[in-house]
């Protein structure tokens, strides 16, 4: 896991620091990381922390709960002496999927919860935050290194959180005609040959080892999958009799318990063109009835295509199901 500027260096790695600097460190560390989730979060209306708009996305109202219950449930409540939950309904609401911890509200459903309302919401980061420098301040030292240990997960957690606070709502604001921005005032940053990231530089990282970067802009990444191969000057496809290509598809559009039901032979996308679209002397292996009609890889993914897909019967004995072709209107695939 990469670590954001934001986070204090794992106390592992300072054994020497007297206690008293590793208090003001953490401390120092955890307000900046809350402050950073509210300051992302104080350009949404109250409205807009409460729009759910795929079940693969959740409210802002409920990543800041969610992180907030995270800090509550594995660090204040074993570490914090006398200290009680905020509210007997958030670790319900608010939990994901630590099974460990109790049972959780279903995550297609969160964005029908209007309450607790957004200002509860904002009275339990504070009571937290409050009950944590608490800890930070008055922890005795043997136990220490393991309220470190859980700070330092809490911290990058949040930080994940962070990020996907700014996904979701933004795949909210494109599923609005009337195009509203996150940021009225953003504008990129300009590039800075001081950065030393040049051309070169970057293809010298090409190699087995990764290599993290903060980006200070968040870019958008465009994801294609396709069996196809060229041998001899042509172009080759293959139908995935394992079934691999649809679990792909599956895995992007979230739907892979709905996908994995179908029969393989009915569940591969055609990755081939009619031959007119082909260049002269490449053999695009262009079969209408290939891998059963479904269309190609991207009409599955993101729907439309000309060809209707055959209705598909269960290999499980419920009933039939009709694939639905969904008109394409984004050029980017948003997460």
């Amino acid at each position: 896991m990469a670590r954001s500027a934001a986070s204090p260096v794992s106390e592992t790695n300072i054994p020497s620091e007297p206690l008293a600097a590793a208090r003001e460190r953490w401390r120092d560390g955890f307000l900046k990381v809350r402050g950073e989730t509210e300051r992302r979060a104080a350009h949404l209306s109250t409205e807009d922390q409460i729009v759910q708009s795929m079940a693969d996305a959740s409210p802002t109202k409920w990543h800041r709960a969610h992180v907030t219950w995270f800090f509550e449930t594995f660090l204040l409540k074993p570490h914090l002496p006398g200290y009680t939950i905020f509210d007997e309904r958030f670790p319900f609401l608010f939990n994901s999927y630590y099974v460990a911890a109790g049972p959780r509200h279903a995550r297609p459903k969160r964005g029908l919860i209007t309450r607790p309302n957004a200002a509860e919401v904002a009275d339990y980061r504070a009571r937290v935050d409050a009950a944590v420098e608490t800890l930070i301040g008055e922890a005795k030292s043997a136990a220490w290194p393991e309220i470190a240990r859980i700070l330092e997960i809490g911290l990058n957690h949040e930080e994940q959180h962070q990020e996907l606070m700014l996904t979701d709502i933004l795949h909210a604001f494109a599923q609005n005609p009337t195009n509203p921005a996150y940021d009225a005032n953003w504008q990129a940053p300009k590039s800075n040959p001081k950065d030393g990231y040049s051309q070169e530089k970057i293809k010298s990282m090409y190699g087995p080892s990764e290599i993290d970067i903060k980006l200070a802009t968040y870019i958008p990444v465009h994801i294609t999958y396709q069996t196809a191969f060229v041998e001899d000057g042509k172009l080759e496809t293959r139908a995935d009799v394992y079934g691999h290509d649809a679990n792909m598809i599956a895995t992007l559009k979230g739907e892979k318990r709905a996908i994995a039901d179908q029969p393989v032979e009915k569940s591969q996308p055609n990755y081939s063109h009619p031959p007119a679209d082909l260049p002269p002397g490449v053999n695009g292996a262009y079969s209408q009835n290939n891998n059963g009609g479904g269309g190609n890889f991207f009409e599955m993914l993101f729907g439309g295509g000309n060809r209707q897909p055959e209705p598909v019967a269960s290999n499980r004995g419920r009933q039939q199901r009709q694939a639905v072709n969904r008109p394409v209107n984004r050029d980017i695939f948003s997460w």
